[in-house]
């Protein structure tokens, strides 16, 4: 039971939530991209998947490299600021 409550303790909540929000924009991407092309009538439909593939490819590696260089201790300590500093008022 420790074993498994030590695996659950070692996950990073942030890298799990990342590949996550990648995941589902890649596939997104690539059902759009389908749907362009399989039901596209000419070129047109053709050219601008092509586009929209490039534009996805080049997002998701600006999020990766973003990511790699984010520094979370430091996002998440002014995280704790901005809650301390706003103060939640419940309706």
């Amino acid at each position: 039971m420790d074993y498994i409550l030590g695996i659950f303790n070692s996950i990073n909540l942030g890298v799990v939530l990342f590949v996550l929000i990648i995941g589902v924009y890649s596939f997104l991407s690539f059902f759009i991209i389908y749907h362009l092309i399989r039901f596209g009538t000419g070129t047109l439909p053709k050219i601008t998947a092509f586009v929209f593939f490039a534009g996805a490819i080049v997002l998701v590696m600006i999020a990766i490299i973003a990511y790699a260089k984010l520094d979370m201790s430091s996002t998440i300590e002014l995280f704790k600021k901005a809650m301390i500093k706003t103060p939640f008022y419940p309706r």
